[in-house]
Protein backbone atom coordinates (compact mmCIF):
# COMPACT_ATOMS: atom_id res chain seq x y z
CA UNK A 1 0.00 0.00 0.00
CA UNK A 2 1.30 3.49 -0.78
CA UNK A 3 1.80 5.67 2.15
CA UNK A 4 -0.67 8.57 1.90
CA UNK A 5 0.33 12.15 1.95
CA UNK A 6 0.34 13.83 5.23
CA UNK A 7 -2.96 15.69 6.23
CA UNK A 8 -2.13 19.85 5.51
CA UNK A 9 -2.13 20.48 9.36
CA UNK A 10 1.03 17.73 10.10
CA UNK A 11 2.91 19.06 7.57
CA UNK A 12 6.39 21.77 8.59
CA UNK A 13 4.36 25.19 8.22
CA UNK A 14 6.86 27.25 6.16
CA UNK A 15 7.52 30.83 7.75
CA UNK A 16 5.28 33.47 6.45
CA UNK A 17 8.42 35.62 4.88
CA UNK A 18 9.07 32.87 2.70
CA UNK A 19 7.94 32.33 -1.09
CA UNK A 20 6.62 29.31 -2.53
CA UNK A 21 9.72 29.18 -4.94
CA UNK A 22 12.73 27.51 -4.25
CA UNK A 23 16.17 28.06 -5.67
CA UNK A 24 16.37 25.09 -7.53
CA UNK A 25 13.25 26.86 -9.81
CA UNK A 26 16.32 29.48 -11.35
CA UNK A 27 18.16 29.28 -14.64
CA UNK A 28 20.88 28.98 -12.24
CA UNK A 29 24.60 27.05 -12.46
CA UNK A 30 24.84 24.01 -10.96
CA UNK A 31 27.74 25.24 -9.01
CA UNK A 32 25.52 28.16 -7.55
CA UNK A 33 22.62 25.98 -6.84
CA UNK A 34 24.86 23.71 -4.94
CA UNK A 35 26.41 25.86 -2.90
CA UNK A 36 22.95 27.24 -1.97
CA UNK A 37 21.96 23.99 -1.02
CA UNK A 38 24.90 23.33 0.98
CA UNK A 39 24.38 26.27 2.93
CA UNK A 40 20.70 25.17 3.28
CA UNK A 41 18.71 27.70 1.36
CA UNK A 42 15.54 25.85 -0.18
CA UNK A 43 12.70 28.29 -0.52
CA UNK A 44 13.84 31.85 -1.49
CA UNK A 45 12.24 34.83 0.80
CA UNK A 46 9.74 37.29 -0.68
CA UNK A 47 12.22 39.58 -1.65
CA UNK A 48 14.46 37.52 -3.41
CA UNK A 49 11.72 35.85 -5.69
CA UNK A 50 10.62 38.91 -6.47
CA UNK A 51 14.55 40.39 -7.50
CA UNK A 52 16.82 37.79 -7.98
CA UNK A 53 14.72 36.72 -11.88
CA UNK A 54 14.38 40.48 -12.69
CA UNK A 55 18.27 40.77 -11.78
CA UNK A 56 18.90 37.47 -13.32
CA UNK A 57 16.59 38.89 -16.69
CA UNK A 58 19.29 41.98 -16.61
CA UNK A 59 16.69 44.69 -15.14
CA UNK A 60 17.65 47.38 -13.25
CA UNK A 61 16.41 47.10 -9.34
CA UNK A 62 15.68 49.06 -6.30
CA UNK A 63 14.20 47.21 -2.83
CA UNK A 64 13.42 47.65 0.29
CA UNK A 65 13.08 45.24 2.46
CA UNK A 66 13.37 44.69 6.46
CA UNK A 67 16.70 43.96 7.83
CA UNK A 68 17.21 39.98 7.62
CA UNK A 69 14.66 39.13 4.63
CA UNK A 70 17.53 38.39 2.02
CA UNK A 71 18.32 41.11 0.28
CA UNK A 72 22.46 40.71 0.31
CA UNK A 73 21.60 36.83 -1.06
CA UNK A 74 18.86 38.74 -3.86
CA UNK A 75 21.87 40.97 -5.10
CA UNK A 76 25.01 38.61 -5.01
CA UNK A 77 23.19 35.63 -6.53
CA UNK A 78 22.63 37.63 -9.91
CA UNK A 79 26.29 38.80 -9.60
CA UNK A 80 28.31 35.86 -8.61
CA UNK A 81 26.22 33.97 -11.76
CA UNK A 82 26.90 37.44 -14.24
CA UNK A 83 30.57 37.18 -13.52
CA UNK A 84 30.59 33.29 -14.11
CA UNK A 85 29.64 33.55 -17.13
CA UNK A 86 31.77 36.16 -18.36
CA UNK A 87 34.44 33.80 -16.36
CA UNK A 88 35.72 37.02 -15.44
CA UNK A 89 39.07 36.53 -13.07
CA UNK A 90 40.71 38.85 -10.48
CA UNK A 91 43.39 40.13 -12.81
CA UNK A 92 40.44 41.62 -14.44
CA UNK A 93 40.09 44.22 -11.57
CA UNK A 94 36.42 44.85 -9.24
CA UNK A 95 33.45 43.08 -10.92
CA UNK A 96 30.88 43.81 -8.37
CA UNK A 97 29.79 47.20 -6.18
Amino acid sequence: AEAAEAPPAARPKKASYLSDTRFSDLPLSQATKGALTKMGFEYMTKIQDRSIPALLAGKDLLGAAKTGSGKTLSFLVPAVELLSKVQFTQRNGTGVV
